[in-house]
């Protein structure tokens, strides 16, 4: 008996723990994306007309995670927020059949995407997608070669090991990402 209850106690730990990270997770991403979009708001040539987006996008980054979406609607709502701003998004290939997989690329891309817009200044954002793999090329200053990674690299990190990748980070001349060796595995 006592060592079920040691098992069962340290379960709802566990959980506790995983609920409490994927909450300081979202929180950071929609932090990060807001703070990139007023970032944009603050340096447009026309400040007043970019405010009028505002309430806009505000709703958009907030709805984004919505379990009941398809990860292509998330991963077309993430575009058109960033662009309202002034970032273009260019994507080649398609998101892997695999929803689980697929929803961590559209987080990837969001959080590399907003590092890129913060601390990169960039204003484009290139992204490859495939079955096994993931590369985010952005066109900002890129890192110093000894860089160490925020709490937004190091959650795009932990997304990684969960699809049993490996990522190479690039930092300079501009900031790349590139996710490789993910297994594919049917549709969901």
């Amino acid at each position: 008996v006592d060592e079920t209850k040691r098992l069962l106690q340290s379960a709802v730990e566990q959980e506790r723990f995983k609920t409490l990270e994927k909450v300081r997770v979202r929180v950071h991403d929609i932090m990060g994306s807001r703070i990139s979009m007023l970032q944009r708001l603050l340096t447009a040539p026309e400040p007043l007309e970019a405010a009028k987006l505002v309430p806009t996008v505000d709703m958009v980054l907030e709805e984004i995670w919505l379990e009941e979406e398809s990860p292509q609607e998330l991963l077309e709502d993430l575009v058109r927020a960033y662009e309202a701003f002034g970032v273009k998004v260019q994507l080649t290939g398609q998101l892997p059949a695999q929803r689980t997989t697929a929803l961590a690329f559209v987080e990837i891309l969001r959080e590399a995407a907003t590092n890129g817009i913060c601390h990169g200044h960039a204003d484009t954002v290139e992204v490859t997608m495939s079955e096994t793999g993931l590369r985010i090329a952005d066109n900002g200053c890129g890192a110093p070669p000894d860089f160490h990674p925020g709490s937004g690299l190091s959650a795009i990190i932990r997304r990684v090991k969960l699809l049993g990748a490996h990522m190479t980070i690039s930092p300079q001349p501009s900031f790349t990402l590139t996710i490789e060796g993910v297994c594919p595995a049917p549709k969901d």
